[in-house]
């Protein structure tokens, strides 16, 4: 069994031994159905990110991640500067980030 860091998706954390096959079983935030989340996908992921650039001002931005699970999210402005949005995970592949005001920057998907 391999020591996963505490990572939270959704509303379930993972803080404990886990084994290197298997499932986690969660609900996304759209409460659409039970989904399961390979755990391969969960501690083999987590070193790769992708970048995600927003040049132009909106207060919603919707990132069509394809990952198969829930990413971490980093938002920050073009400058590099974090910066707070409500983060909604559509599903295990698709999150949406609003803003009260347009906006733009970008995020890091991991």
């Amino acid at each position: 069994m391999k020591k996963t860091p505490s990572r939270k998706i959704e509303e379930l954390s993972i803080s404990q031994n886990v084994p290197d096959t298997g499932y986690v079983m969660f609900v996304p935030n759209n409460g659409s159905k039970l989904e399961r989340l390979p755990i391969d996908k969960l501690t083999n992921k987590i070193d790769e990110s992708t970048e995600y650039t927003f040049s132009s001002p909106s207060d919603t931005w919707i990132i069509n991640h394809n990952l198969g699970y829930v990413p971490v999210i980093n938002i920050t402005t073009i400058g590099g500067v974090e910066m707070d949005g409500d983060v909604h995970h559509v599903s295990t592949n698709q999150t949406i980030i609003s803003f009260n005001a347009p906006v733009i920057g970008k995020v890091n998907v991991k």
